[in-house]
Parts: structure tokens; C-alpha cells; sequence
């Protein structure tokens, strides 16, 4: 009964109480091993300090095709969630991906942003120099024309 997770059984209705060597009431188990896939069972409280051994199961033990059937689920079931597993995990590559790559595209939409109004800046200046020629052309021909 080793290695695999056994789950706590609990009813709506009322199960006959079991008691261990030590006058504990054991508690209903589940045992979802390859060998008894979904067969309750009575075990001591104290079984993880290794104080007692009273063990005792209260199902029979099933056979045939109903646990292949729970096998083969099971199998599918962990395999599910396997799969589920490195979904997420390349989720959460992707999700981070994506904050890096708007991160970016923030980054570069504010430098846009800057070099656009350097762009208006340096235009407004290339206006004022060119115009000042100009000016001083016309003025200078004025002075001649007088």
C-alpha cells in the first residue's frame, strides 16, 4: 500500500466505526494503486509515525474489466494532466514573452514620440535659417536699389 496517494473517504451517510489496537477509530481510505484502483480500506490514524499496523479493507477486491477500466483511466487522467502541466508552463513562457515584447513596443512608441518632436524641433530651426538668408538677400537689395 506504498507509493501511491490514497484519499480520505467521506459519506453523506453513516459507516460503521473501526477501531485500531489502540482503541482509535481508523479512517476509510482509498486506495488508488495499480492493484486495487478505488478500493476502500480501514487504517489506523497513527500509520505515518509507523505506530500501528492495523490495516483492514472494507471493500471487495475488484477484478477484470472494471479495474482495467480504472487503470486505463487513471492512465489518461495522469496523462491529462500532464499534458495540462506543460501547457501552462509554456503559458506562463508565452505570458512573459508578451510582457517583454509590450514592454518593447512601449519603449519604442516613446522614443518615436521623441525623436518625432526632436523632428519639429530641428525643422522649425531649418525654417529660421533658411528664412534668414533670404531676409538679408532682400535687405540687401533694398540698400541697392536706394
Amino acid at each position: 500500500m506504498s507509493g501511491e496517494l490514497k484519499s480520505i473517504t467521506t459519506f453523506s451517510e453513516p459507516q460503521p466505526v473501526m477501531h485500531c489496537e489502540h482503541g482509535l477509530c481508523a479512517e476509510l481510505y482509498t486506495s488508488w494503486e495499480t492493484d486495487n484502483p478505488g478500493r476502500r480500506f480501514w487504517r489506523c490514524q497513527m500509520w505515518q509515525r509507523g505506530d500501528c499496523g492495523f490495516f483492514q479493507w472494507f471493500d471487495p477486491e475488484i477484478v477484470g474489466r472494471p479495474k482495467e477500466l480504472i487503470n486505463r483511466l487513471r492512465s489518461q487522467k495522469k496523462a491529462l494532466e500532464n499534458r495540462l502541466k506543460s501547457q501552462e508552463a509554456e503559458h506562463r513562457v508565452i505570458s512573459t514573452r508578451a510582457c517583454e515584447l509590450e514592454q518593447k513596443l512601449i519603449d519604442a512608441n516613446a522614443k518615436i514620440k521623441s525623436l518625432s518632436i526632436m523632428n519639429d524641433v530641428l525643422t522649425e530651426k531649418l525654417k529660421v535659417v533658411t528664412d534668414e538668408p533670404a531676409k538679408s538677400d532682400n535687405h540687401m537689395l533694398e540698400l541697392e536699389e536706394e
